[in-house]
């Protein structure tokens, strides 16, 4: 082979005998040089991508893994009953470092170790889970700020409602006093009469403090009896403080409402990133 080179050196380009087995040498030294270089560089690429790859696909399994909490913690929040019932919110957020690892992953870097996903057209799944895992992350701070946003009405509105509840209670009590032994209107009487009644039947049934309770146990029977009379100074007052107190209970089970809907949506998006990302991994397996 190394002749052939030689002959066609010296009689077809004219290249002294002297000379041309030098040129081969040197060209060979090249060609050798550059092929153990270019298949070294090419082994060390190839093995930093399968590391690279096992290093991501153990990230995404955390990353699952952490989502599948989230799922449930997200899960378990449904099922809670709320400030309303006096138990108020727990909503545990599971840490994902792994999460915020793929929210920052240089795409262009995982295109290049992954490129065989792409030729088997699974770049649109690819696309769609780094989508969600983005929606998951302003998803999450959407809650924080429903979350502190509904701690503070619930602040407010729950000063409003005590502060009526206190004045039915106030108002009972100085009606029960102005009234004493002093005859007045059989329908008035009757009125006067269910106001206490309403606080005897709330206790009977053990004087639970929570706003659901003392709303469906006092403050409704109280405005219930209080619109069914003619109105005078005691009756609009009464349904004044009522009326605040069932306004207060409207407005938290409105910020309840806007909470939820953002919770269930939250773990919506945990779910369809949990579900494509197994789907990914079953791919890569």
């Amino acid at each position: 082979m190394l002749k052939c080179i030689i002959d066609y050196l010296v009689k077809d380009l004219g290249v002294s005998a002297n000379v041309a087995p030098n040129i081969v040498v040197t060209l060979t030294t090249f060609i050798l040089g550059f092929l153990i270089t270019w298949t070294a560089g090419y082994v060390s690429r190839f093995v930093k991508k399968i590391k690279y790859r096992r290093i991501l696909k153990v990230i995404i399994r955390q990353y699952l893994d952490r989502c599948k909490l989230q799922i449930e913690e997200l899960e378990n929040f449904t099922k809670q009953k709320g400030f309303l019932h006096g138990q108020g919110f727990t909503i545990v957020m599971a840490s994902n470092f792994s999460q915020t690892y793929l929210s920052n992953l240089d795409v262009k870097v995982f295109v290049e170790n992954f490129s065989s996903i792409f030729k088997r057209g699974r770049a649109k799944q690819v696309a769609e889970l780094f989508e969600l895992i983005e929606r998951i992350k302003f998803s999450k701070e959407r809650l924080d700020e429903v979350v502190a946003k509904v701690d503070e009405r619930y602040k407010d509105e729950k000063k409003i409602y005590d502060d009526n509840l206190t004045g039915i209670r106030k108002l009972q009590e100085d009606l029960r006093l102005r009234y004493h032994n002093k005859e007045v209107e059989s329908e008035f009487a009757s009125y006067l009469e269910s106001i206490p009644k309403a606080f005897k039947n709330w206790i009977d049934k053990g004087a639970p403090t929570n706003m659901i309770d003392t709303l469906n146990g006092i403050v409704n029977p109280i405005y219930d009896s209080s619109v069914k009379v003619d109105v005078n100074e005691v009756s609009r007052e009464m349904i004044d403080f009522t009326l605040n107190c069932r306004q207060a209970v409207v407005n938290l089970e409105l910020g309840e409402s806007v909470l939820r809907e953002q919770i269930l949506h939250t773990k919506e998006i945990h779910e369809k990133s949990y579900s494509k990302g197994i789907e990914i991994l079953d791919d890569w397996s």
